[in-house]
């Protein structure tokens, strides 16, 4: 049930400002807004006296043409009322240009816009009105979004798009209206018309994709308040903290609801298999390995719990089962095997990648399922990892009608017969729009599975499933839309940068440096692309090459304190002790990443002995102890130095802010770790506390 999206806490992809375009894109008001042409009058008779304000608004002098369309309106004769429009239209724009949207807003107001549109009828002896031109209600329009006047700027922006339905400009500021009034579903809609007629518009998949990512956390939000306690909203929530590479926080999670025993009748599938995907990126695989088969005695197809296995395996050096597991999954389930292996392995398969103690034997590495488990181990991810089938085979053991429980994994051939046997059916009940939500989800069609989701909402309004397939669609809808904007902008390095960060997020290390790669290409020698570059090293383990770009991206930006931290962490896992401790003490005021920074120096002060200074820095980060582990590190310090009494205390003070944050503690995590076998807990649990 995991989604296979690991990594270290970073920073967002997409923006959350809807109306924002991407830096470095052309403004794209400036593409669709009418602006008459060489040699145009903007208004009929009386266009001589404006050939000045033309010329400087086709030219982007907007102050000029501003004043122009000014003069022209306080010192002209009489004008026809449509020249007047014409003129106030072309004044509103060159204001609005100028970012001046209340003045824009005001040059628009003695205009007679009607409430509604369609035909305007006539009052007895009263003329008809001049009818106001679509470019008015589309700048009249833009003003009320950028005032956050969000009901009359949708009403303005509709008007637009009836009188001129080519206008994008007007369709993505209505979108970001919509967007910004909450009315997310609309907004995505909006956005996906626009691409519909226009599929190469930049600005449109970055806001599907924005406004993707906004309905997947408002909903998650909205299942957690609704239902705290619901297994599958915890589950969910900690699969998301996973998502942000926040191991200690979904261990902490999943830690209650995982200590009940052996797997029951209610057995909530996957829960298992989330909770041994973080004990082992956090380096405890005897702890993880129990999880991992707990999931598969109940649910033997699973495939988390079974990549994990063939992790754990591989980590044993058990070649063999590890390449019989994988060979499996990429029958039974290649479309989600291959989303799952453009995330990387787990972090101690490849810290020992890093180590050179991981060397498939001839035999395995020649078989097409140990070559591909191989490259993906390597790589850190694949992109496109080949030698998947596209589709998988037949279903040789559909399930019957009374077996089939959400959750619960078959193979991608018995999926697509179930889909298809489902989508022939009309008024489908709450149980069987649950199983066509999971299969097209599963099958990779998440338009659908999100649209099986909203159905399920309607006939169940509390349904904890449609909240879950309904979060996993929105955020894979997301990342199908971010990567449509790198297909449309291949020469745009923010572009570029953005989708780094977004496959970085996710642990997808192999795209994000493609991305960093490409971005840089374009940009050579920006310090921010140079640090992103030095982060997805960093994160995929890579000491030697990232400490090489980190402390490029510090020559060129010896502020960052997120570059320093990382160098020293480079330095710290690595053992060089005495060059890490100067950019870890330089990244101690940074909010973002002191405490880490502490930590880890406070580790370096104890590998060179000087453990008073290492109590002293533990001591500045105890007060925010939120859950006991800063005073259990203190407590193993004291006994080093012969404290016992202060060790006691600190020990007694650790366990007490654990059972008062109800949290898993590392004491009772190393527990699990010794329980399920002989082996040596870490001295540095990758992504937690150190």
């Amino acid at each position: 049930m995991t989604q296979f999206v690991r990594s270290r806490d970073r920073r967002r992809a997409g923006s959350k400002a809807f109306g924002r375009e991407l830096p470095g894109c052309a403004l794209f008001f400036l593409l669709l807004i009418a602006v008459p042409a060489a040699g145009q009058q903007p208004v009929s008779q009386q266009s001589g006296d404006l050939s000045a304000a033309a010329a400087a608004e086709r030219s982007g002098k907007y102050e000029d043409a501003a004043r122009d369309y000014q003069n022209f309106l306080s010192s002209a004769g009489p004008a026809s009322p449509a020249g007047v429009i014409q003129v106030r239209t072309h004044l509103a724009t060159a204001l609005f240009m100028l970012h001046r949207y209340r003045e824009s807003l005001d040059v628009l107001a003695p205009l007679r816009f009607p409430p509604n549109s369609g035909p305007k009828v006539e009052k007895s002896g009263e003329p008809q009105a001049v009818a106001i031109p679509a470019q008015a209600w589309l700048v009249r329009g833009l003003d009320e979004v950028e005032l956050n006047k969000l009901p009359e700027a949708i009403q303005s922006l509709h008007e637009a798009l009836a009188l001129n339905p080519a206008s994008g400009t007007a369709r993505l500021a209505l979108g970001d209206a919509l967007a910004r009034s909450g009315r997310l579903e609309e907004a995505a809609e909006t956005y996906r018309q626009q691409l519909d007629r226009d599929p190469k518009t930049p600005d449109a998949w970055f806001k599907l994709g924005s406004v993707y990512e906004e309905l997947s956390g408002k909903l998650s939000a909205e299942f957690a308040r609704e239902q705290p306690n619901q297994l599958l909203e915890i589950q969910l929530s900690a699969e998301q903290l996973l998502d942000r590479g926040d191991y200690w926080g979904a261990a902490k999670a999943l830690f209650p609801v995982s200590q009940t025993g052996p797997p029951s009748p209610g057995f909530q599938p996957g829960l298992h298999a989330t909770f041994g995907t973080a004990l082992l990126q956090l380096g405890y695989p005897r702890a993880a390995e129990r999880e991992f088969k707990a999931e598969l005695s109940q649910d033997p197809a699973s495939l988390p719990a079974g990549l994990g296995m063939a992790e754990i395996d591989t980590l044993q050096s058990n070649w063999d089962a590890a390449i019989g597991i994988f060979g499996r999954l990429m029958a039974a389930d290649p479309k989600e095997l291959a989303r799952a292996l453009e995330s990387a392995p787990a972090t101690p398969v490849m810290q020992a990648a890093q180590d050179r103690r991981l060397s498939a034997p001839p035999q395995v590495a020649g078989s097409p399922a140990g070559k591909l488990w191989s490259e993906w181990i390597a790589s850190k991810g694949l992109e496109s990892p080949a030698g998947l089938e596209s589709a998988a085979g037949p279903c040789s053991s559909p399930p019957s009608s009374g077996e089939r429980t959400p959750g619960f994994w078959m193979s991608e051939g018995c999926l697509a017969g179930l889909r298809q046997g489902l989508g022939s059916q009309k008024g489908l009940p709450v149980s069987k729009l649950t199983e066509l939500a999971e299969a097209d989800y599963r099958l990779g069609d998440y338009s659908a599975a999100a649209e099986d989701g909203r159905a399920l909402l309607r006939q169940s309004a509390r349904d904890p499933w449609a909240y879950y397939w309904l979060v996993k669609s929105y955020s894979a809808l997301a990342g199908d839309s971010f990567d449509k904007l790198a297909e449309v902008s291949p020469d745009s390095a923010r572009v570029h940068e953005i989708l780094a960060r977004y496959h970085s997020e996710r642990q997808q290390l192999a795209a994000a440096r493609n991305e960093y790669e490409a971005a840089l290409r374009l940009e050579p020698g920006l310090a921010d692309l140079e640090l992103g570059l030095g982060t997805v090293d960093w994160q995929a383990g890579d000491w030697t090459r990232a400490e090489a770009e980190l402390s490029k991206a510090l020559e060129m930006s010896p502020g960052s304190a997120v570059g320093a931290y990382e160098l020293g962490d480079c330095f710290v896992q690595q053992h060089q002790w005495q060059s890490a401790a100067s950019p870890l003490e330089h990244a101690l005021s940074d909010p973002g990443v002191g405490r880490r920074a502490r930590l880890d120096l406070a580790k370096v002060e104890t590998e060179l002995g000087d453990l008073n200074s290492a109590i002293r820095n533990l001591l500045v980060l105890a007060p925010g102890d939120s859950d006991g582990e800063v005073h259990y590190r203190l407590a193993m310090l004291y006994r080093k130095v012969g404290e016992s009494a202060k060790a006691e205390e600190a020990l007694a003070r650790s366990e007490a802010l654990r059972k008062a944050s109800d949290q898993l503690g590392q004491s009772q995590i190393e527990a699990l770790e010794h329980a399920s076998g002989d082996a040596q807990a870490p001295d540095h649990a990758p992504g937690g506390p150190k």
